[in-house]
């Protein structure tokens, strides 16, 4: 939640306050425990996301020598006083457990926060020696991550008061994937009770007298299938959405090429004596959507690529995905259908209809990045765009590409059925009376039919042409194809903006690079990011 977050670093009157009542809640524990006996008082505490800020805040003001004053009236809101001493709580402070932790990211956008403390006055007088700190966080928690710059800090203030390594062979900073949905891994912690058991093992349960043979706790790992699932699950949920989107459209458009007419197809075998082409079986109604849908994928990630990440890496990873999309076209969409999707190009050749729409979709996705890219006018707010921006015009030109397309399936009158026939064959075509060949266009009759057509006898085939005429010139009606294409381009939309946030969330978050951006932009020491801890481990200099 953005407003606790704001809260704690931008308001100091509330800072305070919520930082002096974990004062008041570590010293009324503490007290409490003396009261009832407990000379050996030991103290854990558990902190969660933004938690983790406020407790680490108030254990460094408390190692600075700020304790909680004594309010003049009961009512009164807690305030801190400067003394110089530590207060007698944080000596009996043995174990620190942070789950999601945010720490980093405050020190690296809130540096103010962190210049009055001075943590180093605590070194050397805690009676249990050091605070043993150990961090937990799930690659899937957009919130918690390792706290490198946590420790660099320390180290910078000399601060030797916690037990917190993050060398291999200490890894006090534990990182896994144990959770399954994205998101959620911030809140699921507390459900997990390997990450509880191993603080409690390895921090609080006492030491056994024979220490040679305490066996160490186990730390949390990764859990099966987990590190490649839960990444893939936002991506599988785009595919998913893409591949709906196109079914709903080749299945609008193949219902009304190939409506399913019993009375029709009877007209065409006893009138025309010709062998009606089969309508699409559910394969290959299934291939075509498949591998129409990896050729749109190809454009997206061509289009969205360099949108989402910087560098000519990754524009050449956006245009390698499209040149692997045109087999998956080539070879998983039948041949009729490519034909049929590409009739605008037929004229050009015989391959023509399938590169041509690998060249539209080549444009659409080159249009698509191009239009949204960096302002080319001096003083130009890119944020105050209304169409060139986001994904609107890789949704617009694509809109531009379908409907060319559907037309040309919808209305093959107009994209003329002549290109497809060779030219032996075309010459025996425009033998044909006028309106022969016009109700045979209107009919929308693929090749394989019109070459059954021309071996019938000109003169009777024109008199059977007109005899059934309305019945091969009527069509299904176009509206279901419409609402249809509306549901595809927002679909794909959707499939987009899912594919753009899985993104984002597995390079920036998930890897980290948003942290170390941040590390890299910090000034100083702290903001280095290569680092030899085995060298400094403080378990061994301990």
């Amino acid at each position: 939640y953005l407003g606790d977050v704001q809260i704690v670093t931008e308001f100091a009157d509330y800072r305070v306050e919520i930082v002096a009542r974990f004062h008041r809640a570590m010293q009324d524990i503490y007290e409490q425990q003396r009261e009832q006996g407990n000379d050996h008082v030991r103290l854990h505490i558990v902190a969660h996301s933004e938690g983790t800020v406020v407790s680490f805040l108030g254990m460094l003001q408390a190692m600075s020598g700020q304790q909680l004053a004594t309010p003049a009236a009961p009512n009164d809101a807690p305030q801190m006083q400067d003394t110089g001493e530590v207060p007698e709580w944080l000596k009996h402070v043995h174990g620190f457990m942070t789950i999601g932790s945010p720490i980093d990211k405050h020190l690296l956008l809130w540096p103010r926060l962190w210049k009055s403390l001075n943590p180093k006055l605590a070194n050397g007088i805690l009676p249990e020696g050091r605070i043993k700190w150990r961090n937990y966080y799930d690659y899937g928690d957009p919130i918690g991550f390792a706290l490198d710059t946590a420790r660099r800090w320390l180290d910078q203030q000399e601060s030797t008061v916690f037990q917190f390594c993050g060398c291999p062979k200490c890894r006090h900073d534990m990182g896994f994937a144990r959770y399954l949905l994205p998101g959620k891994a911030h809140n699921d912690y507390w459900n997990d009770h390997e990450v509880f058991e191993h603080f409690v093992d390895d921090v609080v349960s006492q030491p056994t007298a024979n220490t040679a043979n305490h066996s160490p706790a186990k730390r949390p790992t990764d859990k099966p299938i987990i590190p490649w699932l839960s990444p893939a699950l936002p991506y599988l949920f785009s595919a998913v959405l893409l591949i709906v989107g196109v079914y709903i459209l080749c299945k609008a458009v193949t219902n009304f090429t190939f409506p399913d007419d019993p009375l029709t197809k009877h007209f065409l075998i006893t009138q025309l004596e010709m062998e009606p082409t089969s309508g699409v079986s559910r394969w290959d109604l299934f291939r075509n959507t498949l591998g129409i849908s990896g050729l749109l994928a190809g454009v997206t990630l061509f289009a969205r690529f360099p949108r989402l990440a910087a560098g000519n890496l990754w524009k050449s990873a956006g245009f390698i995905a499209f040149i692997m999309s045109c087999p998956v076209y080539f070879f998983a969409v039948t041949c009729s259908a490519q034909q049929q999707i590409g009739a605008i190009f037929a004229r050009f050749g015989h391959y023509a209809p399938t590169v041509g729409v690998l060249l539209l979709g080549l444009i659409v996705g080159g249009l698509g990045f191009l239009f949204t890219g960096p302002s080319r006018q001096e003083g130009e707010d890119r944020r105050q765009r209304w169409f060139w921006k986001g994904m609107r015009p890789l949704i617009a030109c694509g809109a531009v590409g379908v409907a060319l397309i559907v037309t040309s399936i919808l209305y093959p009158q107009y994209f003329d059925i002549e290109t497809q026939l060779t030219a032996a064959e075309r010459t025996q075509f425009l033998q044909l009376a006028e309106k022969d060949r016009e109700i045979i266009k209107a009919a929308g009759f693929d090749r394989d039919e019109v070459l059954q057509l021309l071996k019938k006898d000109p003169e009777c085939l024109g008199k059977r042409l007109m005899s059934v005429k309305p019945f091969l010139t009527a069509r299904p009606p176009v509206w279901p194809v419409l609402p249809a294409t509306a549901g595809f381009l927002y679909l794909w939309w959707l499939a987009t903006l899912v594919f753009d946030l899985a993104f984002v969330w597995q390079r920036y978050v998930r890897r980290s690079v948003a942290n170390q951006r941040l590390s890299e932009w910090a000034p100083g020491r702290l903001g280095r990011l290569s680092r030899d801890e085995s060298e400094t481990c403080r378990s061994a200099q301990a």
